[in-house]
């Protein structure tokens, strides 16, 4: 099969690939399109992550996103909309990201990329209490702030810190003006540290009063 870069489709295009491989079980055309899309996806989000890998832990990440895409009577492809503003190969890239995020994960132990982490919850000092708040502040921000955003707020913020993508990709997959990602991000991010300031407050003020 061929892997070499294949060019970026018009969203006429990917819906027509789309609609061949949902409606008619045809998807070869759709494999060979998005395979080295896929392995890019997957090898950096093990860097990312700063997991350990080899070649055929890469092929056989590859292959696992692919059969999550067709599992189930291809129920993920199913759920793609195109109406919500995210090309077909962003929501491929989505779902390779996180089928390799859930192969690396460990039970009980929630893993956050380190931009993400230096960038949200800085150090606050080297003494264990402090390691403990900024604990409990990241978990704050993923488990309350993050899903109060709007879907594309959402989106976007992790597309960029989760799975590592530039604003100018976001923009292009999402077929949207690099501006306006920013502008997004930028309130997005806004929300966040209003959500945690008020919980920082609300928690301060509990701890004094203990």
């Amino acid at each position: 099969m061929e892997k070499n870069t294949i060019k970026r489709l018009s969203r006429e295009e990917e819906l027509e690939l789309l609609e061949e491989c949902l409606r008619h079980d045809a998807c070869d055309r759709l494999v060979q399109q998005y395979w080295r899309m896929i392995h890019v996806a997957v090898l950096k989000t093990f860097r990312c992550y700063n997991v350990s890998f080899t070649e055929y832990k890469i092929e056989d990440m590859v292959q696992n996103s692919f059969l999550r895409l067709f599992e189930n009577n291809k129920r993920l492809l199913e759920q793609y909309d195109s109406d919500r503003g995210l090309s077909l190969a962003g929501w491929v890239r989505m779902i390779t990201v996180q089928t390799v995020i859930m192969d690396i994960r460990k039970p009980d132990e929630p893993i956050y990329p380190q931009q993400f982490v230096d960038e949200m919850v800085p150090e606050q000092g080297p003494d264990t209490g402090d390691r403990i708040d900024a604990k409990m502040k990241l978990r704050h921000l993923t488990k309350v702030c993050l899903k109060k955003l709007p879907y594309q707020e959402k989106l976007i913020f992790k597309m960029h810190f989760f799975e590592e993508l530039s604003l100018p990709d976001i923009a292009s997959f999402l077929h949207k003006l690099e501006n306006n990602i920013y502008q997004i991000k930028h309130r997005g991010i806004k929300k966040i540290r209003e959500c945690m300031e008020k919980w920082e407050k609300t928690f301060r003020q509990s701890e004094k009063k203990k």
